[in-house]
């Protein structure tokens, strides 16, 4: 958990806030609130019910909680090392505007489509995570920009041409579920803009980002850890010194994350508890049975009638056995004889 609260410290504000985010959503807001319903991307709203807001909305849509575990791992590993590089502003701009084109895209692609995919135009068919379709589409935009001769390690695929790199991964992430339409319009955008083709026109210089710094976003600018386009991180002072917003965010992320750990140790102690208490009584209850079926079956051996005590009891009580049993022989002769 101290590694998980230092790498929230460290983080830029851009990927702090897309682990905040990506918590409230994936894990209070869309299972109280619903609000995936209302802000996720899904072709057959936006085309029959003109429910157009959900073509920016569905960016800070998060499909559950596993990803918004997973976004928190990508936004710490991934968008806080390239906010680093490239700046706060810049790596922001664009991965919103990758997204905006990627879901503009595939509105265009539903019109063409849809009649001869009806799929497409189901109520069901959503896009998945926002965070995910921005950085993809990022990364295949970079990656188009590359030279022919680079090369990128992809884990367990190995080595494989930096231009080709998004392909893979992406026939990866179909094979593991991910939407198609969703991947086929990333891959365009990240291409198309990449090798200068049909998004040329969304560029934005260094110098219009920095006016922007110092202009309108300037309060942006102020926040602790923030990096500016020329990759000065601004201000200067250390985040525990200034940050006091900054890191009560990474303060709540960290507690989210300790709570969970917390209830789901809980619930497993509870659970073995649980299983080891009803062992316990089942063995309780198979020796008790046994205790009572052993004790009936030794007072059912035992002679429950009364024992004379005296001699004079003792000989009545051998009287009444003697008489008993001369009754029962002559009864037994009688038989014999009327036979």
């Amino acid at each position: 958990m101290d590694v998980v609260q230092d790498e929230l410290n460290r983080s830029p504000p851009l990927a702090l806030s897309v682990v905040v985010a990506s918590v409230v959503v994936g894990l209070v807001l869309n299972p109280v609130f619903a609000f995936d319903d209302a802000f996720a991307f899904c072709p057959r709203d936006v085309l029959f019910r003109a429910q157009i807001h959900r073509v920016f909305t569905s960016v800070a849509h998060v499909d559950g909680p596993l990803s918004a575990l997973l976004a928190c791992a990508l936004s710490v590993r991934v968008i806080a090392r390239r906010e680093r590089e490239r700046g706060t502003l810049r790596t922001l701009f664009d991965g919103a505007t990758v997204f905006w084109l990627t879901t503009g895209c595939a509105t265009v692609i539903s019109v063409i489509l849809g009649p001869i995919m009806p799929v497409i135009l189901r109520d069901n068919y959503m896009f998945g995570t926002g965070v995910f379709a921005a950085a993809f589409g990022t990364f295949a935009r970079e990656c188009a920009r590359s030279s022919a001769s680079d090369v990128t390690q992809l884990g367990i695929v190995g080595a494989v041409p930096t231009k080709r790199a998004p392909a893979v991964v992406g026939f990866v992430a179909l094979l593991l579920g991910a939407n198609a339409l969703e991947l086929a319009s990333c891959l365009y955008v990240g291409y198309a803009w990449g090798s200068g083709g049909a998004f040329e026109w969304a560029n934005v210089s260094d110098g219009t980002l920095a006016d922007l710094e110092n202009g309108s976003l300037r309060f942006i600018a102020r926040a602790p850890g923030y990096v500016a386009v020329n990759g000065q991180t601004l201000p200067v002072t250390t985040r525990d010194g200034a940050g006091v917003s900054t890191a009560s965010w990474s303060t709540f992320a960290g507690g989210v994350f300790a709570a969970a750990s917390a209830a789901a140790r809980e619930v497993r102690s509870r659970v073995v508890s649980q299983r080891r208490t009803e062992g316990a009584a089942a063995r309780t209850t198979v020796a008790e049975t046994s205790d009572q079926s052993s004790a009936s079956e030794q007072s059912g051996d035992e002679d429950t009638r009364p024992k004379p005590d005296t001699r004079e009891e003792r000989a009545a009580a051998f009287a009444a056995a003697f008489e008993r049993r001369k009754n029962d022989r002559h009864g037994e002769g009688e038989g014999d004889a009327a036979s």
